[in-house]
């Protein structure tokens, strides 16, 4: 979990919420502390599958695409992993 901040000569500041690596939530803060336009994100799965073969690159999107039960047989290359689709 983080937090960067960027501060503007008006005295607004803008915020940048983190986790894991993966920015979450943007905010802006008023000069008088107040909070506007917050813009929540939501993370998405950050793998591919295309016909009978699904690849992702890194743990928490590899950890979401093996979770989803799409995935059968599967060989992982340094960061990235390769699975064969589960037919039903």
């Amino acid at each position: 979990d983080g937090l960067n901040v960027i501060n503007f000569d008006s005295g607004v500041k803008f915020l940048v919420h983190y986790n894991k690596k993966k920015i979450i939530k943007l905010t802006f803060v008023k000069p008088d502390g107040k909070e506007f336009n917050n813009i929540n994100l939501v993370p998405v799965a950050k793998y591919s599958c295309e016909g009978p073969i699904c690849k992702c690159t890194g743990d928490d999107d590899c950890n979401e695409m093996f979770a989803s039960g799409q995935c059968g047989y599967a060989e992982c290359i340094d960061d990235s992993c390769y699975c064969l689709t589960v037919v039903n």
